[in-house]
């Protein structure tokens, strides 16, 4: 069997890449070796290093779609590049090689569309991307599903028209939650689809169980509200960087912290954050503890090391969470988006999870204590099993509607 993936994957956010290395590894789990697998991405990922990374065996092919010229020798491809793409831009098209994507997909027997919030249009392009992708599919007799996928925001007209055709073509849509699913419900229309889990938890490591749990707190920063988030506001984003170091201090005397561990997941956005909140950190924090940043862009499997060795993280981006939670940590997570509680809340036990605004009034946490269950309970979350059940789903469908 030929699949074909395409998401918003560029290397940028490693939730992504955890959420298609997730994805692959339940493919393999459920078909087996005869498979033959091939990543549509928009930059480079590094799919296979990722893979080898984390002790997996198989390999895909990654062929980046938003190029044309790569190929070319003494880097002149590069130039190159940027010039077709901005061409593209001048003539309100879409940024990718049909050429190359039409031969992929006659090849394919199943184009699977998975990723984070795919299903939005803060991002002006990515709903013709998106649709453009889709209705090759479609032209060319080949299936796709949206497997694992989130929605919102959606507000404008086009990006409205662009996703709901996109939803509407497709052989089957499975959101990774209830309120992606009923948010394309009242803001599009659309009906026909299903809620799954996160892909993420497909993703196999036991690297949860071979380090000794240290008293370390990971603590993972996204740049919400900052100059650089789609959405600003610059009192909210120092009241949040404020109250995350008053949060922090209260962490480190409650639960006896050594070890502040700084780490990303959204690279280089977060670590802007990380920054901010380090310089705060040094000017008002009077606790005493070890602080250790991780900087620049890690691996899935470097992350998943990381995290490994620490009992706590304390996290808003939804896939700082996914990672400490294979790993093992308890998590403890800040409602940024409703995806953090739809997921993190719903996929896993014991995950402890308040709003932004408890936050920004300085409520979060404040009742948390040092007495928490064994650390072995925080592996019980949704796992590889039941992704591994979302992908049988999709296959067994995809051979009864083309037989």
């Amino acid at each position: 069997m030929k699949i074909s993936i395409f998401g918003s994957y560029n290397g940028g956010s490693i939730g992504d890449t955890a959420i298609l290395l997730g994805l692959i590894s339940s493919i393999y789990r459920v078909l087996g070796e005869d498979v033959d697998v091939t990543v549509l991405t928009l930059g480079n990922v590094g799919v296979n290093e990722e893979l080898e990374a984390l002790g997996v065996t198989h390999r895909v092919r990654e062929v980046a779609v938003n190029r044309k010229y790569s190929g070319l020798p003494l880097g002149c491809g590069k130039g190159l590049d940027k010039i077709w793409r901005y061409s593209k831009r001048l003539m309100a098209l879409p940024p990718l090689n049909i050429n190359k994507i039409k031969k992929i997909l006659r090849g394919s027997n199943v184009l699977l569309v998975g990723g984070g919030n795919l299903v939005m249009d803060i991002f002006e392009r990515w709903p013709r991307v998106l649709k453009t992708v889709c209705c090759l599919s479609k032209d060319l007799g080949v299936p796709y599903y949206f497997v694992g996928v989130g929605s919102a925001p959606i507000s404008t007209i086009g990006g409205k028209s662009h996703l709901l055709e996109s939803l509407k073509l497709a052989h089957g849509v499975f959101f990774r939650d209830r309120a992606s699913k009923e948010y394309c419900e009242t803001i599009l229309g659309f009906d026909r689809s299903s809620v799954g889990p996160d892909l993420a938890f497909g993703i196999e490591c036991s690297l949860g169980s071979e380090h000794r749990k240290e008293n370390a707190l990971l603590l993972n920063l996204a740049s919400v509200y900052s100059d650089r988030w789609p959405v600003k506001d610059s009192r909210k984003y120092e009241e949040y960087l404020s109250n995350m170091v008053d949060l922090v201090d209260r962490l480190i005397k409650k639960l006896g912290i050594k070890e502040v561990v700084v780490f990303n997941t959204n690279y280089p956005l977060d670590e802007f954050a990380s920054d901010d909140f380090l310089e705060k950190y040094g000017e008002s924090s009077c606790v005493p503890v070890s602080l250790r940043v991780v900087r620049g862009k890690k691996s899935v499997a470097q992350l998943l090391n990381i995290c490994s060795k620490a009992k706590f993280s304390l996290v808003t981006r939804l896939h700082a969470g996914i990672i400490s939670k294979i790993s093992g940590a308890h998590v403890l997570a800040i409602e940024y988006q409703p995806k953090v509680r739809d997921v993190l809340g719903g996929q896993t036990s014991t995950t402890m999870i308040e709003s932004f605004e408890s936050l920004l009034s300085g409520a979060a946490f404040s009742t948390i204590k040092r007495d928490f269950p064994s650390v072995a309970t925080e592996r019980d979350f949704v796992g590889e099993n039941e992704v591994d059940r979302l992908l049988e789903r999709v296959f067994n469908h995809c051979l009864e509607t083309t037989d």
